[in-house]
Order: C-alpha cells, then sequence, then structure tokens
C-alpha cells in the first residue's frame, strides 16, 4: 500500500488495516526495519507515503522489562508533564525522552511516565522537530520549571486560536503568553 509513493491517509490504512495502532507499526518499519517512510498531514489527518525504496541502517527497538517497568511505576505517581495522578482510568504511557528515531535508546534512563495526552502532544510536537532533545522541557522537564501544557480540543477552538492571534497581529505562542501574563 505504500509502494506507490503517493500519500495515505490514516483513514485508509485504518481501513485497510484494521489495526487501529497502525502509527507504531509505521515507526517500526521505520526505525526497526529501516523503511524511508514520510510522515505528514493532510486536511487535519495523518498522511504516510514511502520515499524510497531503498532501506536505512536499522536500530532495533528494545523494551522494558517487568523490573524495570516497576522502578519508574514507583517513582512517579504523576504525570511528568502535566501532573495528573494516574489510577485506574488513567494510566502511564512509557515514553522515551529522546525519541529513538532521534539516536534515543532503550535504558531505563531515557524513559518517562506520561499521560495518553501528553504522550500524544509530545509525539506531535517532536515530528519534524530539529531541536536538541536534551535541552527540551518534554524531554526533560525535571531540568526546568513548570511550564504550561495547552491543549487544543477541537479544530474549531484552533481556528478561534488562530484568529484572535492574528487579530492581535501575534503568533499563537504569543497570544497565549499575552493572555496568561497580561492582567490588565
Amino acid at each position: 500500500m505504500l509502494s506507490s509513493r503517493k500519500w495515505v491517509s490514516s483513514t485508509e490504512l485504518l481501513r485497510v488495516t484494521k489495526q487501529k495502532y497502525f502509527d507504531r507499526r509505521i515507526r517500526e518499519l521505520r526505525d526497526e526495519l529501516g523503511y524511508d517512510i514520510e510522515t505528514g498531514f493532510q486536511d487535519g489527518e495523518p498522511h504516510y507515503r514511502l520515499r524510497s525504496n531503498t532501506r536505512k541502517a536499522t536500530k532495533i527497538r528494545t523494551y522494558l522489562g517487568a523490573a524495570e517497568k516497576k522502578l519508574l511505576l514507583q517513582s512517579a505517581q504523576s504525570c511528568a508533564l502535566c501532573g495528573v495522578k494516574f489510577s485506574e482510568s488513567k494510566k502511564p504511557v512509557f515514553d522515551h525522552r529522546i525519541p529513538l528515531i532521534r539516536g534515543g535508546n532503550g535504558e531505563l534512563s531515557n524513559y518517562q511516565l506520561l499521560c495518553h495526552e501528553c504522550n500524544n502532544q509530545k509525539r506531535s510536537q517532536c515530528r519534524g522537530c530539529s531541536l536538541e532533545c536534551a535541552k527540551c522541557y518534554l524531554a526533560f522537564p525535571e531540568k526546568f520549571p513548570k511550564a504550561l501544557m495547552l491543549r487544543i480540543d477541537t479544530k474549531e477552538n484552533l481556528e478561534r486560536l488562530e484568529l484572535a492571534a492574528k487579530a492581535a497581529n501575534l503568533s499563537i505562542e504569543a497570544y497565549c503568553l499575552k493572555i496568561i501574563f497580561d492582567r490588565s
């Protein structure tokens, strides 16, 4: 399906593969098997395509063992980014601080516990990022003052935010900071 170098939507991949978490399979194909798969967005939906039939060097994904997972779970009862407490309904995600695709490894020190929402947000923000992971709040939040995690829950809310920022002649980031810190 990804052999024609044409973009394939996540909806189409879900229909064909009937596999809900195909984004993980795409990462495995890219990271572990070396396929040159590009990820992008079209009309707000993830799309994928095979850029080349030439396979790159592979990096085998390793997984935490039960003892290592237990150590992490004992050390953190809340999300490293937003601070939400973990519970039966809010289970932690074992996140690579530095993603494998950016040179991260499977060692225990490269993991942190995040809630599902922060893990998705981090993945989205890391996609295509070229900044140094070791200096990033999303990878090492304990090295920074607590940050504000802003989640836009619908496309309509994002559009409203974009319009308000444009009307104020500010970037979205600058507009949000103005709203948060401008008390006038």
